[in-house]
């Protein structure tokens, strides 16, 4: 009979659960990707699919890219304090703010702490995305054929309704998200 976890490690598991479904989403949106391929070009059929998938990977690199500028942001101003000396490149304003956010705990000692360092620790699983190979490579994949299907769909004249809005819509996706991904 198992025991049951208590909150630490259940907040643990769910983490290592996300981040696992992350890696094998963007696998798998890489394989729906390498299936669709057509010489140069994508199969469009199955238009409104790559659009949905289009949709999470950018979301799902736009968190990524926040993760790491968070995450760096943490480490230059933990390096500061370190070293006694001003942040270089880090105004006043933004030292405040993130001296100011409080976590409830840190992961690994329980204590409260400032959440640039808490943060640097916990952030840590979900940058396992540019650190693995296996992670990375399905990653830089996926938005290989991201930037692909958008110079395909750029090239394509709308022979029908539908498929005008589906290229509009696929293209007012990736070009109205907040990362240069090409």
């Amino acid at each position: 009979m198992s025991t049951p976890l208590d909150e630490k490690e259940q907040i643990s598991m769910d983490e290592r659960w996300h981040i696992a479904l992350n890696i094998c989403t963007v696998r798998a949106l890489k394989s729906a990707f390498d299936a669709c391929k057509e010489g140069h070009g994508y199969d469009l059929d199955p238009v409104w699919q790559l659009i949905s998938l289009i949709t999470w990977l950018v979301d799902f690199a736009e968190r990524l890219v926040h993760t790491c500028v968070l995450w760096e942001g943490s480490l230059a101003l933990h390096n500061s304090r370190n070293a006694k000396e001003p942040s270089q490149g880090k105004t006043q304003d933004v030292q405040a703010k993130m001296e100011s956010m409080v976590v409830d705990h840190d992961l690994f000692d329980g204590e409260l702490s400032p959440a640039p360092d808490a943060f640097a620790y916990s952030a840590l699983p979900s940058l396992i995305h540019i650190i693995h190979p296996y992670a990375l490579d399905n990653l830089i994949g996926a938005i290989s054929h991201l930037n692909s299907f958008h110079a395909y769909l750029d090239t394509l004249l709308p022979s029908k309704l539908k498929a005008g809005i589906a290229k509009e819509v696929a293209l007012d996706v990736i070009n109205c998200s907040s990362l240069n991904l090409s």
